[in-house]
This record gives C-alpha cells, structure tokens and sequence, in this order.
C-alpha cells in the first residue's frame, strides 16, 4: 500500500523532474521491499505453521508484483542509459540497486519454491 501511496503521489505531480534527474537505482527499493517481504513469508512459513498457507498465498502474490515493478522501473532505466549521455560521474551509488533487485527477486521466487513442496496451495505450482 506504500508503494502505490508513493507512486500515486509521484504521478499526481504537477513539477515533475526529467528523466535524468528523477529516474535512478533508488526506484528499484520499492522492488527490493516486496521480494523482501515475499522471501520473510517464505522463510517464516514453517515457524507460523497454523497460518502457513495464507503466509504462502501472499507472498506468491507479493513476488510476482514485486517482478512487476521491476519490469516497469528496469524498462524506463534502460531506456534513460540508452538514450541520455551517460558519464561517470551520472552513474550513481544507488544504481548499483539495479543488479539487487534482479537478485533477491530471484532469491525469493527459490525459496517459494522451496517451500511449496510441504505446501497444499502452493504444491500445484511445481513443475
């Protein structure tokens, strides 16, 4: 809900910044946030075992959201490297974030699962 909270008020607006300047590895955390918390319920499943299920079921609705997001922010970074001049000193510590998010996004859909296999809801799912 804060993530929609965030973007909401980032599009209602009226001054926006430019691509250049608005658009960096920052807006990738709102990613890195929702595969966190997709990867805490996977992990956490078996310690809240009466509530296993419904842990499972938003957390498997959390990741790909979560892989939404980063398809949206990744396209629109790619696109800013592409068609804007790139320095050295326009690369940033915070778009280092852009290999992160990529990586816990992939951690999290693993211990899914991981945890699917003891799971009733989510077992279907596995190959």
């Amino acid at each position: 809900m804060l993530t929609y909270a965030v973007f909401s008020c980032t599009t209602a607006k009226q001054v926006k910044p430019s691509l250049k300047e608005g658009l960096h590895g920052s807006c990738l955390l709102t990613v890195v946030g929702t595969q966190s918390v997709s990867l805490l319920g996977a992990i956490l499943c078996d310690d809240f075992s009466l509530y296993r299920d419904a842990i499972l079921f938003l957390s498997l609705t959390l990741w790909p959201g979560g892989g939404m997001l980063y398809t949206w922010i990744i396209s629109l970074t790619f696109n800013r490297y592409c068609f804007e001049p790139v320095d050295r000193d326009y690369m940033s510590p915070p778009d280092w974030i852009n290999m992160g998010a990529m990586g816990i996004s992939a951690l999290a859909g693993a211990t899914l699962l991981d945890a699917a296999e003891e799971s009733t809801l989510l077992y279907q799912f596995l190959p």
